[in-house]
């Protein structure tokens, strides 16, 4: 928000570039971690920076690192959500963790959703709270995941449209829309021009489009 700008590296740490300057944030610097996965600015305008060996978070220019012994099952973590109420979720490789009141805690016992860990995290506009796991992709409801049995499981992006309907990017079978629990349509990659999955999507809500990057380097895909 103070129009500086965050470029994750995959293999020489961080960088912060804002005024014309450029200050460097790697393992020498206090960084979990010199490969960057994934970057969120969250309300309070702390940025999170998920690394290959835990979270590090960025406020007032100092680092805060998280892993095993702050309380994360485990310190890789592929998927950042901060949710509506203030917490932050965190997909790891061992399993759901949650932030919230100063300290992390597991989602269940274990971690584990449905005896799976969760590769994918959504809030939508409702508040309620969307998982992906290799087997199944359902929401939370009074601390217990309900899965959607009409959605199959390994779920590569989620954006909801301006209409509250959610578009599903499956890795395996298509671009699912799902309103409430329904699944109203299905549209296959190669309807779209390409033979790969979205990794990741947007809805515009000015103008009622559905942007998607795909997984490998051939083009956006606009979903009017």
């Amino acid at each position: 928000r103070d129009g500086g700008l965050w470029i994750g590296t995959s293999d020489r740490g961080l960088v912060h570039a804002n005024q014309g300057k450029a200050d460097v944030y790697g393992s020498a610097e206090g960084l979990s971690g010199d490969n960057i996965y994934a970057l969120f600015e969250d309300r309070e305008q702390n940025i999170w920076v998920a690394t290959v060996n835990g979270l590090d978070r960025f406020r007032d220019f100092a680092v805060v690192t998280f892993g095993r012994n702050e309380g994360l099952i485990d310190s890789i973590v592929w998927s950042v959500l901060a949710a509506k109420d203030g917490s932050i979720w965190l997909g790891t490789f061992a399993g759901l963790n949650r932030w919230s009141n100063g300290s992390f805690a597991p989602f269940g016992r274990d971690g584990r959703v449905n005896g799976l860990i969760p590769n994918s995290l959504f809030q939508d506009d409702s508040g309620r709270i969307w998982a992906s796991t290799p087997a199944g992709f359902g929401y939370f409801q009074d601390d217990r995941f309900r899965p959607v049995s009409t959605v199959p499981g390994a779920v590569t992006a989620v954006a909801e449209d301006s209409a509250g309907t959610l578009w599903i990017a499956n890795e395996h079978a298509s671009l699912i829309k799902l309103r409430g629990e329904v699944v109203v349509e299905q549209i296959a990659w190669t309807d779209l021009g390409h033979k790969d999955p979205a990794s990741t999507m947007v809805a515009d809500p000015s103008r009622g489009e559905l942007n998607g990057a795909l997984s490998r380097p051939d083009g956006l895909v606009v979903q009017r």
